[in-house]
């Protein structure tokens, strides 16, 4: 019996076979939906093997088409979807057309769905995917071609965008006011030149606008703004440059701001931008800016007085890498300027003769010439541009001081004649009142040099009686004051002090007359009654009249006196001065510690005159005194690197300091660098004479 089963079974089919179709369906459902693909597909077989109309073969064949999808088996699901097409409605093969094209774009085929552009039953839906393809793989003209009609918002982003890429960025433009997609008509309209738009919009939306767009769309509206001539708030670019520092632009927004800086004469705020910027990133970035930031920068430092070194090497720069002829031309007015500045004449020469006649520097580099041949005792040569400068019609400040030159001329010549009639003709011209007080000035002192006057005291009188208003007379009272102490004429500057503290006490020319005569051996301490007198018409000069006193009194060497004033100048003009006195009072008295400690709170860092320079020797020599040798060390270490005006001098003094210990190998090494500073045999002679023999090592 148990055999007869068993054969039984072996011959009775699978339950399956007497399942309803009905019945698979559930269970590749439940299938699907818990990831057994492979059970899945089995039954989808067995279900498309028994599907008896097409209904069924439908249901099946999208069955079989998901599981493709989900096993990611791109040519299964290929095929699974052509049959599926055959048996389906225009609604439904729409659907699918729409499934599979999305499909295929999510897993980056992009070129398969290449195949599927002129397939029918497509939506709106399906061609925005298939245009989505041919624009990852650069087809931008097929894309725009398949969304022509297409009405779904999507689709209209991406034709905008299409349109924008493909430079047709009016059409741009209107795209993307229509869908209102601000952002994309904010890059669009600058390449119409629709600055007004640009700004409008921006000012309009700018708080809808994307974020992460808005530091790059804030550059445009700057651009914007400078295209319409109109100013862009420096806090724009503050806060721009506070909040989006990191931003690739960032270099560009710092050139932009550093240029509208230099445009409002803010020359040192403009360099210290613009030294912020990353030049490598910039000039990759926007090479077409390289010629123009380093004409900036050398501007910047002209105007701004720097060192011949900046403007040189950044004007240098310019003019050798560009062919703008009105750029060549501000360069080589530029760089003749600077070098006229620090007397270098005949090198200015070369650049000012430079400059072509139709650039606006033209006139001004004439004048320039004319005054270097001036300069260069070519007399004939300035008359001869002079003139022609004047036969131009030149402007009016150009022409005054054209014949200003001409009339210093004729002084240098001792045509004074010819120069007090030039001057006599300038006062026929426009000009400012302190010009005209300058040009009557200039003519009594060439009456004086002319022999109408005996002597130069009565030519600076008839100036003072002619015109007591003249804002010149502080300097000529000063003038006299010079002119008396230097002829030791006590009693004559006295009285012409006197007259300058009692109507004119708050000149700068008054302080500098009274500094000049109380630092002179011929005064004497019964003249601070002067001073006293002054502070009294100055309350506001209390430190510098403590100076004054101070300095007085420590000529007539009255130590205590001079300390206890010297102290009292809390600040001014003379607070260095002040302190760099009273550590040589110290030094002196031999309180070299006392040196040290004053050294230690006003020691600057940077040499920048006479007083700065005293102060760091005192202190040098103080520690020296004290056997202070590894703080001498450190502070000669940290100040030798550095350039300051009396680097000569201070070389000199350390190879002497070296030479009395007996280290003649440092005293040695800081003669060599004295040397190079210029110092001469006569120099070093002067500072210690012992210092002449190891002179002859350096043969």
């Amino acid at each position: 019996m148990t055999v007869i089963l068993y054969f039984l079974l072996l011959y009775i089919p699978p339950i399956e076979k007497f399942d309803a179709i009905e019945n698979y369906e559930l269970k590749i459902s439940q299938f699907v939906s818990s990831g057994m693909l492979d059970s899945a597909q089995r039954y989808v077989k067995i279900y498309l093997s028994r599907a008896d109309n097409v209904q069924h073969r439908k249901k099946g064949l999208f069955w079989e088409y998901t599981i493709n999808k989900k096993q990611l088996n791109i040519p299964k699901t290929e095929e699974t979807f052509k049959e599926l097409l055959k048996v389906s409605t225009l609604e439904d093969s729409i659907l699918f057309t729409r499934d599979f094209v999305t499909f295929l774009y999510n897993l980056h085929e992009f070129e398969r769905i290449l195949d599927f552009k002129n397939l029918k039953n497509q939506d709106d839906s399906a061609r925005f995917v298939i245009a989505l393809a041919h624009t990852k793989l650069g087809k931008e003209d097929v894309a725009l071609e398949i969304l022509k009609e297409n009405s779904i918002n999507e689709a209209r982003i991406l034709k905008t965008y299409l349109l924008y890429r493909t430079a047709q960025y009016e059409e741009a433009y209107k795209a993307s006011r229509e869908i209102q997609w601000n952002e994309m008509a904010l890059i669009s309209a600058p390449q119409l030149g629709m600055w007004d738009s640009v700004k409008n919009l921006f000012e309009s939306s700018r708080d809808r606008l994307n974020p992460s767009l808005v530091p790059f769309l804030d550059v445009i509206y700057i651009i914007s703004l400078k295209n319409l001539n109109l100013n862009v708030p420096e806090e724009t670019y503050q806060k721009w440059i506070s909040f989006y520092g990191d931003h690739p632009l960032s270099n560009y927004v710092l050139f932009a701001y550093a240029k509208d800086l230099h445009k409002m004469n803010k020359w040192k705020s403009s360099i210290e931008v613009i030294n912020l910027i990353d030049t490598v990133d910039l000039f990759e970035k926007f090479p077409s800016l390289k010629i123009e930031y380093f004409w900036i920068k050398g501007k910047n430092y002209y105007y701004s007085g720097g060192s011949l070194k900046d403007i040189t090497k950044n004007l240098q720069y310019v003019l050798e890498n560009t062919t703008d002829e009105s750029v060549l031309d501000s360069c080589n007015f530029f760089l003749g300027n600077t070098y006229q500045r620090i007397n270098q004449f005949k090198r200015a020469l070369s650049f000012h003769q430079n400059v072509k006649k139709d650039s606006p520097f033209y006139i001004k580099s004439l004048y320039n010439t004319a005054y270097i041949y001036f300069q260069l005792s070519r007399y004939a040569e300035a008359i001869e541009i002079v003139n022609y400068i004047l036969n131009m019609n030149p402007d009016q400040e150009t022409r005054v001081m054209s014949l200003e030159l001409k009339a210093k001329i004729y002084e240098v010549q001792q045509n004074y004649s010819s120069a007090i009639q030039i001057y006599r003709s300038i006062l026929n011209e426009k000009i400012k009142r302190n010009k005209m007080y300058e040009i009557l000035y200039n003519i009594e002192i060439l009456k004086f040099k002319n022999g109408d006057y005996k002597s130069l005291d009565e030519a600076y009188s008839k100036y003072l009686a002619k015109y007591p208003e003249s804002p010149l007379t502080p300097q000529i009272y000063y003038d006299l004051v010079f002119k008396n102490v230097y002829s030791r004429e006590r009693q004559e500057a006295i009285k012409i002090l006197g007259d300058m503290i009692r109507h004119h006490p708050a000149s700068s020319k008054t302080l500098e007359a009274l500094s000049l005569f109380f630092t002179d051996p011929l005064c004497s301490l019964k003249d601070t009654v002067l001073l006293n007198e002054y502070l009294a018409k100055n309350p506001k000069a209390e430190n510098d009249v403590n100076y004054l006193k101070g300095t007085l009194f420590l000529n007539n060497k009255l130590y205590d006196d001079a300390i206890m004033y010297l102290n009292k100048v809390k600040g001014g003009r003379y607070y260095i001065d002040a302190q760099a006195k009273i550590m040589e009072v110290y030094f002196n008295l031999q309180k070299y510690y006392e040196v040290e400690v004053i050294g230690m709170e006003v020691l600057p860092e940077e040499i920048r005159d006479f007083s700065s320079y005293k102060i760091l020797t005192l202190y040098l020599k103080a520690l020296k005194m004290q056997g202070k040798n590894d703080a001498f060390n450190s502070m000669v270490n940290h100040y030798v690197s550095k350039e300051f005006p009396n680097k000569k001098e201070f070389c000199l003094m350390l190879s002497d300091i070296y030479l009395q210990e007996k280290d003649s190998l440092n005293s040695l090494k800081f003669l060599i660098m004295a040397k190079n500073y210029g110092a001469t045999n006569a120099d070093i002679a002067k500072y210690n004479h012992e210092l002449l023999k190891l002179t002859g090592d350096l043969r």
